[in-house]
């Protein structure tokens, strides 16, 4: 249709119809906008952990308006539920690790990014920590840190192999040295890195001592 016979027959509508066209376009608009905004800014609820299938509990952590949309402390607490509950161990750990290595990459790297940056976040509130703290109680501070972090790591890894959460993001997480310096590089600032120092180095020296031992 030419140009000048679409205007011809636009200038033959009624007002009424023009009206009622416009009126169907920004109902249309409307609607586009309101699935927009939903898909955009609201956030799927968490499934009860001990109640769900793995593939619930997985499909939540591979969502985009799921797992990495909760805050931080949310994120925590919803991992500990699931590593240290129900799919601790045995056949239900078995089941997890199974469904996340069947996540389709997108999900898996959406996981990833979220898991990552509660990580980041807490090391560097240790990082804080360690630095106010006197000289005399940073020794036990690293301890401290040890444990704990020996202990998510436990929780994770389950009882290795087929169990170990890590299995099934060998492809995504970084694994030789210099991947690793990349990844550090890449998510953090040369401020954060600066302030995280002292506490980095204390904890490679606590390791390398405990080490050492064994």
């Amino acid at each position: 249709m030419s140009k000048k016979l679409a205007k011809t027959r636009s200038r033959q509508l009624s007002p009424q119809v023009r009206r009622a066209l416009l009126g169907a376009g920004a109902c249309v608009l409307a609607v586009a906008g309101g699935w927009w905004a939903y898909f955009t800014f609201t956030t799927i609820a968490p499934p009860p952990v001990e109640q769900a299938t793995a593939p619930e509990v997985v499909a939540f952590l591979g969502n985009p308006r799921g797992f990495s949309r909760m805050s931080y402390d949310q994120r925590e607490q919803f991992l500990t539920q699931v590593f240290s509950g129900k799919f601790a161990s045995g056949p239900p750990r078995a089941e997890l690790n199974e469904a996340l290595r069947q996540m389709p990459s997108s999900e898996r790297e959406v996981l990833m990014d979220a898991t990552v940056e509660v990580a980041k976040v807490r090391f560097m509130e240790h990082a804080r920590k360690y630095k106010s703290l006197p000289r005399t109680q940073q020794a036990a501070y690293v301890d401290n840190a040890v444990r704990h972090f020996s202990q998510m790591q436990m929780q994770l890894a389950g009882t290795g192999g087929a169990d170990n959460f890590g299995e099934s993001f060998k492809d995504l997480a970084p694994s030789t040295s210099d991947e690793i310096t990349k990844a550090i590089v890449s998510r953090t600032s040369a401020r954060e890195r600066a302030e995280a120092q002292q506490f980095v180095d204390a904890l490679a020296a606590r390791y390398k001592e405990l080490s050492a031992k064994h």
